[in-house]
């Protein structure tokens, strides 16, 4: 952030992290991220908007129930329209999952994310916007149990009025499959990475 000032900070936390951006103007950035104690508990999500002068929070809302929430990636199709994406937990031996939020130029809402029905849990790590009605956003969906627990591929798209699963590939052979980050240049043309 050099030369644009220093990020709000959310009033009585000890710790915050942004870990996803997107700017749609020289004058309209926003930062999604969580904010909470130095001892990891109790995490909330945060968002920041910068208005070309400074950096404000935005209010973010927290799924009902949560321990701890977050927000990993955020994209803007315009200036008053961003989806961000991330994870929350009940608590920490509960599964991970989804999160999706929605600004709409005057408050942001949690979104409905489908889950696999063979998964116990899941989180998205990305997501990319190419326009106000068509998203793509990746992550892992958790299934099995005990020793068979591993993780497989998730990608879910908007097309402007719901989330929708998406099929993906796993790397065969393998014991766990994520997908990190999309980039969508077009509606109909995304490329998910990972590992």
């Amino acid at each position: 952030v050099s030369g644009q000032g220093q990020m709000a900070r959310a009033a009585a936390v000890t710790e915050s992290w942004l870990y996803g951006v997107s700017c749609p103007s020289v004058s309209a950035c926003t930062a999604v991220g969580d904010a909470g104690s130095s001892a990891g508990t109790n995490r909330r999500t945060l968002v920041e908007h910068w208005t070309g002068v400074g950096w404000t929070i935005q209010q973010s809302p927290d799924r009902a129930g949560a321990g701890e929430s977050e927000l990993e990636s955020v994209s803007c199709a315009s200036t008053n329209w961003c989806i961000a994406v991330g994870s929350t937990q009940t608590s920490v031996l509960a599964p991970s999952q989804m999160l999706a939020e929605r600004w709409n130029g005057v408050r942001w809402s949690i979104q409905r994310t489908p889950r696999p029905a063979v998964a116990s849990g899941g989180l998205l790590e990305s997501v990319s916007c190419a326009s106000e009605t068509s998203c793509s956003t990746v992550g892992a969906a958790e299934v099995g149990a005990g020793a068979d627990e591993h993780w497989v591929t998730l990608a879910e798209r908007w097309n402007g009025v719901s989330w929708a699963i998406r099929l993906t590939p796993n790397s065969a052979g393998a014991s766990s499959n994520e997908l990190q980050s999309v980039l969508c240049a077009t509606a109909d043309a995304c490329t998910a990475v990972g590992d």
